[in-house]
């Protein structure tokens, strides 16, 4: 293969290659419909945030929301068979332009807000190609420079069409495309194999966890959480912590991500200067503490609690994180498992509120009923559900850095071909 064309973002690309901005073989235009439903304009359909966001591809079995919209907007807005929609907007930089191929397209479905509509010019790329090259890390890595923001970023629109993507010749677009149609389905057809053993597995560890709790029920009173901590808060939202109170070293932010998975060193590390964390004192976790989710979704179960480590030291509870200090009658340890008991997260449910996203506040997670055995008790059934569940929990660990290394397969596989660094069989 030679090598000719070299672009910053692409590198070198095949001899034939070359490089355009999107607007040069696309059109893009942002939406501006939202939510709402206004008597006396048509019922339409939205293509909102979610669809796009989970999924790549955009099909008629997706639960699109009802809402309303002018005819002016339904005509600017109804999204097409072969185009792209991408998230134009995110929380941070690192998420966004997230796109997804539309392969259903209805008179009543339209492009809802935050998003932004990727037409292709015919004869000038393929559309599933497009769709491959927007997907690519070279354009993530372009769409991460542009965006702009403080609590929220976006790609502003004068900056949508001036990414800049490879151009193979036309047989040679349609060719990638369908290799990594091809290719890609097989990962995903593994990934989707490894969490469905993941869930197996869960529901086995659920079941030992389900035993233990029910042997801490026989064996001590049933009592609500606040009888059995000494103090519970919740964690200063946007409003108080904002982009501007984020330091390269301080005191650590403890966010949502954090609990229930022991993870406090992962890449949503986060601090607040020293003299600003005393501000919020009210808002302190320590080594001990217990840290409860009050935000929760299909990934990540509401009601999941972890324990402060002793190395963490000091640190600040954000947004929807709980800090619950155990009393005498409880160990931080024990309290967290009994909280993120099957039980325990089944009761927290029927509490919570929220429709696509459930949610708790401090008085419905004092509210929630554990078992409370003596102390000794704790620490045997502890004992016993660890015992039983390290093995699960390798396993599941285990199965999980594979799926990661698949998804960075797939990824790596996806720039290679778009860029023109792997050999695409003639005839896929």
């Amino acid at each position: 293969m030679t090598l000719r064309t070299r672009n910053r973002w692409l590198g070198a690309l095949p001899e034939g290659w070359c490089v355009s901005r999107l607007l040069e073989v696309a059109d893009v235009w942002t939406s501006n419909v939202d939510k709402h439903s206004v008597e006396g304009q048509p019922a339409v359909r939205l293509c909102n945030y979610t669809d796009v966001y989970n999924n790549e591809t955009i099909t008629d079995d997706l639960p699109f929301m009802e809402a309303t919209a002018k005819p002016e907007q339904i005509k600017r807005f109804r999204i097409r068979v072969n185009d792209t929609i991408i998230t134009k907007d995110s929380e941070t930089a690192t998420d966004i332009g997230i796109p997804a191929f539309v392969d259903y397209e209805a008179d009543d479905l339209i492009c809802g807000y935050h998003l932004a509509i990727v037409r292709p010019t015919p004869g000038k790329v393929n559309p599933k190609f497009l769709f491959w090259a927007l997907k690519s890390a070279p354009t993530m890595g372009q769409w991460s420079i542009t965006a702009q923001g403080v609590t929220r970023v976006g790609i502003r629109s004068t900056d949508l069409s001036k990414v800049t993507i490879s151009i193979p010749p036309i047989n040679e677009q349609s060719n990638i495309a369908r290799y990594l149609d091809r290719e890609t389905a097989r990962i995903d057809a593994l990934i989707t194999a490894q969490e469905r053993f993941i869930k197996l597995l869960q529901e086995r560890r659920d079941a030992v966890w389900a035993a233990q709790y029910e042997r801490a029920r026989e064996a001590g009173d049933i009592l609500q959480l606040r009888r059995v901590i000494s103090s519970i808060v919740d964690g200063p939202f946007g409003s108080s912590l904002t982009s501007a109170h984020y330091t390269s070293e301080g005191t650590r932010v403890i966010r949502l991500g954090n609990i229930g998975t022991n993870n406090f060193k992962n890449s949503d590390e986060a601090y607040i200067s020293d003299d600003y964390a005393k501000k919020l004192k009210q808002h302190e976790a320590k080594a001990g503490d217990v840290l409860i989710a009050g935000l929760g979704d299909e990934n990540q179960p509401l009601g999941r609690a972890t324990v402060v480590p002793e190395w963490l030291g000091s640190a600040i509870v954000k947004a929807d994180c709980f800090r619950a200090r155990p009393a005498e009658l409880v160990s931080g340890e024990f309290l967290a498992w009994v909280y993120s008991a099957p039980q325990t997260r089944a009761a927290i449910r029927l509490l919570a509120r929220g429709a696509t996203r459930q949610r708790i506040n401090t008085g419905i997670a004092k509210a929630v009923e554990i078992p409370v055995p003596s102390r000794e008790e704790q620490d045997k059934i502890l004992a016993t559900a660890s015992e039983q569940t390290a093995k699960i929990d390798t396993l599941i660990a285990k199965t999980q850095r594979h799926i990661g290394l698949a998804k960075e397969r797939r990824s790596a596989l996806i720039t290679a071909a778009v860029t023109g660094r792997i050999e695409i069989p003639k005839e896929v």
